[in-house]
């Protein structure tokens, strides 16, 4: 009897931890197109989109997962691609990283620069933002007042300097 208790609650365990991971896929704040909805997660929370969202910086986002970019641009969100409340996007299919707002960003441990919504890796020792906020090849952020910031996967600095935390 004890044994198969325990075999019992293990087996609980293991499905309880699965189910936990199949969860966090949407944990980060953003959007995420899942069953042809858009889903949006603000503060844990993930719930299916009902209207249109504008960011900070005028981009779009619209229930059926067209985004929408100040300035004339236009893409959509197609199946498991993701989009941070920054801007960034993620493509499901290929891995791939656009932004909808030049800056620069941190992926799988790398510094990106996103300019008209094409990403690439970092080269230079720094790049000064707008602001006069410095970002640093290896993800520390020194704003104009001398405060440092480092960067983790997914965090975002947008050429006005604001920091996107995710």
């Amino acid at each position: 009897m004890r044994t198969s208790t325990r075999a019992c609650l293990a087996a609980m365990l293991v499905l309880a931890c699965a189910c936990r991971s199949l969860a966090g896929a949407e944990t980060k704040d953003g959007f995420v197109m899942r069953n042809g909805q858009i889903r949006i997660t603000r503060n844990g929370e993930t719930r299916t989109m009902v209207d249109n969202v504008k960011l900070y910086d005028g981009t779009i986002v619209r229930t059926n997962g067209a985004v929408k970019i100040p300035g004339g641009g236009r893409t959509t969100l197609h199946e498991g691609d993701t989009m941070s409340f920054g801007g960034t996007i993620t493509r499901a299919a290929t891995g791939a990283v656009e932004m909808t707002a030049d800056g620069a960003f941190m992926k799988d441990g790398r510094m990106m620069i996103a300019s008209d919504t094409k990403a690439l890796a970092m080269d230079a020792k720094f790049i000064t933002m707008n602001d006069g906020t410095k970002v640093m090849k290896d993800g520390m952020v020194i704003t104009p007042s001398g405060r440092k910031t480092l960067l983790k996967d997914g965090d975002e600095v947008l050429m006005d300097g604001r920091l996107q935390r995710y």
